[in-house]
């Protein structure tokens, strides 16, 4: 399922499907698609080989020098018939230590990482048949009529059929922290991905609004599956440290191999007597020779320096939530000296924070960030105890807002999340709030309007509470809040509040 469908109507994507909007697939048709285009899950890629993982730490050039090494002073040991084996069994030791250490670390980051690819099972809203039903995210295929609601993570590609103040959080995809704003209407040229406002795409999330559309596209033919693709293929390339590694290794066998040729030699045709028997002895003397300066000359002890070095830096970096897959790319990052990164969506958290409050013409600065309900209020750099001033405001905040926020994570609009942190930092619970002032109707907010309003009953009566464009709200208003009393707004105080508003953005 490859097109742009973000340039077809909707009518046209549901004939191209083979679909009616109302009923759905039938059973029938749903085996048959499935048959066709498989489960809508992403390929985990290659398996993790414990076997392959191992023998991979044996690799280096002098790792397998080490083990030529062993292997001849083992023989020697046994021809010889002396019975000690202490030498070759301690390069033994060594590597096996070395690979030991390499496999627990690389093995245990691949389970992490699989494990991490296996939390995106979840299931879905489709219509089949024309009856609705939840099924896991797996089994949906192209065509498939889904509903979706704030909260919600897109199971796959989507062209949308109807919206309802629906907006999306595209931040794993397209970087971009703010949501977007979703349609139904087509588009006529090629558009990016962050500028196709009638689709929505797997691994995103609703964040305000609800929806119907049709699955156009599902499991690597998605577009985050088409990224999964493309970090599946890439290549596995030596760091720096592992070519410099290989090159010593290469050279030190070169050069050892050539000295023992001629202490071999030396030995062996340094001695004057000619006969059979003595030269036997000569021969296995001048090898036994040779193969010791070999082992001697063999740093059998940096192999295991360097993978013991390594595995502390992939601790460390493990303590600081990094997971390093590979032990070499701890070298290969402490040997950089320039990152280039694009910094929305990759340095960022994709959180949103108030530092900053209008009110009662004085600016207060909030502490904290993130989602972490701890923080306080200052003013002229003075810690403000009070805060009726801001009480008004905050509440509003609070009430004329839909979404939530649960040990550290927002259920809704980043945006609207912040609001409910910066109310819950002067003492504003949400659920008390709306106990106390319950909500009796909701306009939402929409891109013409650029209002969100909501009616509550405050003591006795119906209040509306509205958030919004500060230059949209501010036409509405004939009353400012000053120290607890409405007054007149003019002008000039319409225009300190744009300026303010302006010099904040």
């Amino acid at each position: 399922m490859i097109g742009e469908w973000y340039r077809e109507s909707t009518q046209s994507t549901l004939k191209k499907l083979k679909v009616t909007q109302s009923t759905g697939l039938s059973k029938a048709e749903v085996e048959i698609r499935q048959k066709q285009y498989g489960l809508n899950e992403l390929e985990m890629g290659k398996k993790i080989n414990p076997f392959k993982l191992f023998i991979g730490q044996l690799k280096d050039v002098l790792v397998i020098i080490l083990l030529i090494a062993a292997t001849v002073s083992l023989i020697l040991e046994i021809v010889q018939g002396h019975g000690q084996y202490t030498e070759s069994i301690l390069i033994y030791a060594i590597v096996l230590a070395i690979a030991v250490i390499g496999f627990l670390n690389e093995y245990k980051a691949e389970k992490t990482v699989e494990a991490l690819k296996k939390l995106v099972g979840h299931n879905a809203k489709v219509r089949r048949d024309g009856k609705v039903s939840e099924i896991p995210a797996g089994e949906l295929v192209p065509g498939d009529i889904v509903l979706v609601e704030e909260g919600q993570k897109i199971p796959a590609d989507i062209r949308l059929l109807e919206v309802r103040s629906l907006q999306a959080n595209e931040s794993s995809l397209t970087g971009e922290s703010l949501p977007v704003t979703k349609n139904t209407f087509n588009l006529t040229k090629t558009a990016a991905l962050g500028d196709q406002k009638c689709m929505l795409f797997s691994g995103t999330i609703i964040t305000t609004g609800t929806a119907e559309g049709i699955i156009v596209g599902t499991g690597q033919t998605t577009e985050i599956g088409k990224i999964a693709h493309m970090v599946n293929e890439v290549e596995d390339e030596q760091t720096p440290m592992q070519k410099k590694l290989d090159a010593l290794g290469k050279k030190l066998g070169i050069l050892i191999l050539l000295i023992c040729i001629a202490v071999f030699g030396i030995i062996f045709f340094g001695a004057t007597e000619a006969v059979d028997k003595e030269m036997a002895e000569r021969l296995i003397f001048a090898f036994t020779v040779a193969v010791a300066l070999a082992v001697a000359a063999i740093p059998e002890g940096l192999s295991f320096v360097v993978r013991i070095s390594l595995a502390l830096g992939a601790r460390r970096m493990a303590e600081k939530n990094a997971l390093v897959r590979r032990l070499s790319a701890v070298e290969a990052l402490g040997s950089t000296d320039v990152i280039a990164s694009d910094k929305t969506g990759t340095l960022t958290k994709g959180e949103m924070t108030v530092r900053q409050i209008y009110t009662n013409d004085n600016i207060y600065e909030v502490d904290g960030t993130g989602y972490a309900f701890v923080g306080g209020f200052t003013l002229n750099k003075k810690k403000v105890e009070n805060l009726k001033d801001l009480i008004p405001i905050l509440r509003t905040a609070v009430l004329a807002n839909n979404s939530h926020v649960k040990d550290g994570v927002v259920l809704g609009d980043p945006t609207e999340g912040s609001l409910v942190v910066s109310a819950a930092k002067a003492g504003l619970d949400r659920d008390a709030l709306n106990l106390q002032f319950p909500r009796v109707d909701e306009v939402p907010f929409s891109s013409e309007r650029k209002l969100m309003s909501t009616v509550h009953k405050m003591e006795g009566r119906y209040v509306v509470l509205t958030k919004g464009a500060p230059d949209v709200l501010l036409h509405l208003c004939d009353r400012v809040l000053i120290n607890g009393h409405p007054k007149r707004l003019d002008d000039a105080m319409r225009k300190k509040i744009l300026e303010t508003n302006k010099s904040m953005a």
